[in-house]
């Protein structure tokens, strides 16, 4: 999987870790998952021996020249780094970064001149403070030239603490959403304490991590750091402390004294360790990242990039390949058009020419359209509208007759269906229904009057003017199973009644 995302053509970066006594590197990738790491690798450092190991890791993974290298950060080591973070006065609020370094060494004596100072101001809580970081000029001179044959894209320089910060930011979350955080990185000897606040750095100290009292060591460096952060400007409380590696101490310590010691609960992730490897992932991830407001000492010293360089030409070739595309296919789409209007002109002009076949087509066309308009208006003049019929039923129903049972029947009035129904009725209407029987046995008052309304409905008498009323008896209601009349209501629309109602919609 790792060999395959090395040669997708998705953005890559490097980090590249220098301590005093080795080398790290790590190559990334970025996914639509998130960042990947795809290569690693480590070297000693004899002395005087960086300019050569520095190249000799680089080189494999910068490709030929001539090609577009990856962005490149490079973390360097935390004993050759001066780092701190002073409150901001009215009076030096617009002083040069050199002038708040030698009011952070509080010496007039210190000589400034000969160091790489790169200051960020912020304000992380009531009061501005300005972090200041430091190192020097000759180091980081002998840094950069070593990378400078190779003709690398540097895109930032910072201490390695930064780093891994950024790599345990990215991983794992500060649980609630916490502001002031008191960040803890251990190693097998050492601990790296930060006091981090908005995801920011404003203090960190190296402690020894004594064994067998692993404990007091992490609760002496969280209070002494703890303290330095309030004369530094943090008024705000402490709202988490977050351990990063070494998991299986977690099992050893006695966690409920030191939650009490510091009076804050602890949350403790697995990794990142205080190691040079995730020291240089980190330096990686800050390799991709476009955030300017990051510590970079080799702000000053890096030359100005080129056109060549800050030009997009991955961003261009993506949309130069669909502009193509969307010429092709604009282009087809144009012959497709062109092709039928050139079809459409032909057959114009062989119209023109012979004047009477085009003639002759129209009445052909003229005539069969007159077939299909006939048959249509055949077809709605001899229908039976029997929505309009039952509903008309259904309204003229007194409350004392029910209809049990509804059978209707049309005849096909087709090419050959004319013959075979001559004579006959064309539709018919068939009810069941039944009324209360009176006391007396005669024949219930409702069925007449029920004819009648019939009759006087015009929709009933347009489709069915024959209405017959038989099969009269006597039996028990379904419903309530009382004595009731049972009758027959036949309507008919009839070969003579049809034509009429037919005549009467003409005219209509």
């Amino acid at each position: 999987m790792k060999w395959l995302l090395a040669r997708l053509g998705l953005p890559k970066a490097i980090g590249l870790s220098i301590e005093d006594d080795g080398v790290a590197l790590s190559r990334i990738v970025a996914t639509p998952w998130g960042p990947v790491e795809i290569d690693r690798h480590e070297a000693a450092v004899e002395e005087g021996d960086l300019r050569v190991v520095i190249p000799r890791l680089l080189s494999p993974l910068l490709g030929k020249s001539g090609v577009r290298k990856p962005p490149l950060s490079v973390s360097l080591s935390a004993n050759h780094v001066y780092f701190s973070t002073r409150p901001v006065h009215a009076s030096t609020g617009d002083s040069s970064p050199h002038v708040l370094l030698r009011e952070a060494f509080q010496s007039q004596s210190t000589s400034v001149g000969d160091m790489v100072v790169d200051v960020i101001k912020s304000k992380p809580d009531s009061r501005e403070v300005a972090g200041i970081v430091a190192c020097n000029r000759a180091y980081l001179s002998a840094i950069l030239d070593s990378l400078r044959p190779l003709n690398v894209r540097l895109t930032r320089t910072e201490p390695a603490p930064c780093t891994l910060l950024r790599f345990a930011s990215r991983r794992y979350r500060t649980p609630g959403g916490a502001k002031v955080v008191l960040r803890l990185f251990l190693a097998e000897s050492r601990v790296l304490t930060m006091l981090v606040v908005n995801k920011n750095p404003l203090l960190w100290r190296f402690t020894s991590l004594t064994v067998g009292e692993e404990a007091a060591s992490l609760v002496m460096a969280c209070r002494a750091l703890w303290a330095t952060g309030k004369a530094c400007g943090i008024d705000a409380p402490l709202d988490a402390i977050v351990i990063h590696g070494r998991a299986n101490l977690k099992r050893l310590l006695d966690i409920d004294w030191i939650e009490d010691q510091l009076e804050l609960p602890l949350t403790w992730f697995d990794g990142p360790t205080l190691d040079q490897a995730n020291v240089a992932r980190g330096a990686a991830l800050g390799a991709l990242d476009k955030d300017a407001g990051q510590f970079d000492l080799g702000r000053t010293l890096r030359p100005d990039p080129s056109l060549g360089t800050l030009f997009p030409w991955r961003e261009v070739a993506v949309q130069l390949i669909l502009l193509a595309c969307m010429a092709a296919f604009l282009g087809h789409r144009y012959w497709s058009l062109f092709e039928e209007r050139q079809e459409v002109q032909i057959g114009m002009a062989a119209s023109a020419a012979d004047p009477a076949a085009n003639k002759a087509t129209l009445l052909k066309e003229k005539k069969r359209l007159e077939n299909e308009v006939g048959a249509v208006r055949g077809f709605l003049d001899s229908r039976t509208l029997w929505t309009a019929c039952l509903r008309d039923l259904s309204l003229c129903l007194p409350d004392e007759v029910s209809i049990t049972s509804v059978r209707g029947a049309a005849a096909f009035r087709g090419a050959g269906a004319g013959k075979r129904g001559r004579g006959g009725p064309s539709a018919s209407l068939v009810l069941q229904a039944e009324a209360p029987l009176p006391p007396g046995g005669e024949t219930p008052e409702g069925i007449d009057k029920l004819i009648d309304e019939f009759r006087a409905e015009p929709a009933i008498r347009t489709e069915f003017p024959l209405i017959k009323v038989d099969g009269l008896s006597h039996g028990t209601s379904r419903g309530s199973r009382n004595p009731a009349a049972m009758f027959t209501i036949t309507l008919e629309a009839g070969s003579a009644g049809k034509k009429a109602s037919g005549a009467s919609r003409k005219k209509s």
